[in-house]
């Protein structure tokens, strides 16, 4: 070992001086160990083979941004389950294990899902359905943003849907009569 020096380096356009341990003999030029993932808030996937960067204050987070991890194509009226990532405003993911509620929102796209009650994963990322509003292809690029999300606190209660008796309550409300419908109208059926 030669020794140990602050070496100034740059990843992903964010600046680090480092303390890094100089050796000879190295088969690779530069080698990143956990103490500096851990240091930077870098952190690696093994499933996707993929690093990306982390918010260090972890579980501190109340809201955050819905970002699509990869190109995403829909057909026209359709809808789609995809895994998003949980992205800090600065564009850190979000590596905490937690239940939160989401809805699909893009100033970008004609896109609609939720609002969902859902689990983030220790990757920082989650499942939901999006669905395509409009009547043409449309396509969602890598890394666009398309929802928001809440972190569910302490006191937040999350109860048992009973879909059965909701269809009950509405099925005994009394409707108003339909309006019959106007010659203008008829035209556009």
């Amino acid at each position: 070992m030669s020794g140990v020096y602050p070496i100034p380096f740059e990843i992903d356009q964010k600046k680090f001086v480092y303390n890094v341990h100089v050796l000879s003999h190295l088969c690779e030029d530069f080698i990143l160990g956990l103490d500096f993932f851990q240091h930077a808030g870098l952190t690696y996937d093994p499933e996707n083979h993929e690093l990306f960067w982390t918010n260090k204050d972890g579980a501190n987070w109340k809201t955050a941004e819905l970002q699509c991890p990869d190109k995403l194509t829909l057909e026209p009226t359709s809808n789609k389950v995809v895994t998003l990532n949980v992205v800090t405003r600065r564009g850190y993911r979000i590596p905490d294990a937690c239940e939160a509620v989401a809805i699909i929102n893009s100033n970008d796209h004609v896109v609609q899902g939720g609002p969902a009650l859902l689990r983030i994963n220790r990757l920082g990322q989650t499942t939901m359905e999006i669905f395509n509003c409009t009547n043409h292809v449309m396509t969602i690029e890598a890394n666009s943003l398309v929802g928001i999300i809440e972190k569910l606190s302490e006191e937040d209660e999350v109860g048992e849907l009973n879909v059965h008796e909701m269809t009950v309550n509405i099925q005994k409300q009394q409707l108003p009569p339909a309006k019959p419908l106007t010659a203008v109208k008829r035209q556009y059926i």
